[in-house]
């Protein structure tokens, strides 16, 4: 009976990389569909193939772009900086954004 615990935790740490796989997968196939659209489109093209096989697509764009603004924020405000001050720009900026709003 103790063995139970034991084997639904190394099952669960078995997942998770080949979780983290597929999400990479996922991606890697994305950017090659939208490799060759207008660099003003490729976003909103890549919001699309990413969130395609999603339950709620629309959400999962809305959260897409949310991200990719914050992000564009944050690399703009640590933009030349490298290494461990690079790190340490991007942690400060991200907690001056505050958490992600809930959607």
């Amino acid at each position: 009976m103790r063995l139970a615990p034991l084997v639904a935790a190394a099952l669960l740490s078995a997942a998770a990389p080949a979780h983290a796989q597929a999400g990479r997968e996922q991606f890697r196939e994305a950017a090659r569909t939208c490799r060759y659209a207008p660099p003003a489109e490729q976003r909103a093209c890549m919001a699309r193939e990413l969130c395609s096989k999603n339950r709620d697509p629309a959400a999962c764009e809305e959260r897409y772009f949310v991200n990719a603004e914050r992000r564009d924020i944050v690399l703009e405000a640590c933009k030349g900086k490298q290494g461990t001050v690079l790190r340490d720009c991007l942690r400060e900026e991200y907690k001056k954004l505050g958490p992600v709003p809930k959607s």
